[in-house]
């Protein structure tokens, strides 16, 4: 069975017993919520994180009854957002964007005023999936045709854009026995350019830059680097498929104040599990490139936890943390 039919599967006995225990709710809080719900995004307004958060929450009104309103909180790297949430009033009312990099990465790299146990999570909705891409001038055809062209001793780059990245690439250059020279970009973006211009050799982002370039003849990709592969390039294999058993990808959730009453959260669940399967919700997701993906509250912590973890020792290999 594959992992979408069986999280599908999944999220419909979690929702009916969501709703179970919703129906059976005493009066001590069955009338949550009574008012408005803020929703703090921690990236900016425009973006593919903020754009997909407030259809989720209006998709997530229609259940609850109330409105949601966004509230953007940016800066330093999206920790802000999570800093916010994390010193809210605990009552269901103020809920957050909580994405990977933030909760797994940030707390190696900089001093935040939280941890994993400052919230109590309510789902995991996304995942961002990535790609290794080549130039579609590029004389590397293949995978193996650019790992052989490293194994003869010819010096290969690659934009390193954020941490993740410079993980995954470390990884590969150890199961490898390769070297990849890495030249700092600031965006996406710029990277892509860089590759199709041939500045760089490959590089490693996700569909919202990757895909428009890969349809107009510009990029070639070589492989998924996430567990799965797009289904916006079906025919374009994973690193395992290719025999290279890793993968990196980041998700995003939502997550409440730490104390969060536990009847109002499962509220919360039943109303967001619900508004992931709504259409437009699914429809503006996989155009902003995500992946519409339910994760449960528990399956979205134990993410995070192990993401945290094996960061701790990743961040050290490739000098980013002492």
């Amino acid at each position: 069975m594959n992992s979408l039919v069986r999280h599908k599967k999944v999220f419909w006995t979690v929702l009916a017993a969501l709703f179970s225990a919703v129906l059976s709710a005493s009066p001590s809080w069955a009338d949550f919520p009574e008012k408005e719900i803020t929703l703090i995004v921690n990236y900016g307004a425009g973006g593919g994180t903020d754009l997909s958060s407030r259809v989720l929450a209006k998709a997530a009104e229609k259940t609850l009854g109330v409105p949601i309103r966004v509230v953007n909180k940016t800066g330093g790297g999206g920790t802000v957002g999570p800093a916010n949430l994390a010193n809210a009033k605990p009552d269901g009312y103020t809920i957050g964007i909580t994405s990977f990099s933030p909760m797994a990465v940030s707390p190696h790299l900089r001093a935040v005023p939280y941890s994993i146990d400052s919230f109590d999570f309510i789902l995991g909705h996304a995942r961002y999936r990535s790609g290794l891409s080549v130039s579609n001038d590029s004389p590397y055809q293949t995978l193996d045709d650019l790992v052989a062209a490293a194994r003869d001793g010819k010096e290969l780059s690659y934009a390193a854009t954020d941490s993740l990245t410079r993980v995954l690439v470390a990884r590969l250059m150890e199961m490898l026995d390769v070297k990849f020279k890495a030249v700092s970009y600031k965006s996406g973006k710029e990277s892509v350019t860089a590759t199709m211009s041939g500045v760089i050799d490959f590089n490693l982002e996700g569909p919202t830059n990757v895909v428009p370039q890969v349809k107009t003849g510009s990029l070639r990709l070589l492989a998924s680097t996430s567990s799965v592969r797009w289904f916006e390039l079906p025919d374009v294999p994973t690193l395992r498929e290719q025999g290279i058993d890793t993968y990196m990808e980041s998700y995003a959730g939502l997550a409440a104040p730490a104390g969060t009453p536990a009847e109002r959260l499962k509220i919360l669940e039943a109303a967001f599990s619900q508004a992931v399967n709504d259409p437009e919700v699914q429809e503006t997701m996989k155009g902003l490139g995500m992946e519409p993906f339910y994760f449960t509250s528990g399956e979205y912590r134990d993410l995070l936890v192990n993401g945290y973890d094996t960061m701790s020792t990743e961040l050290v290999k490739v000098g980013l943390k002492k």
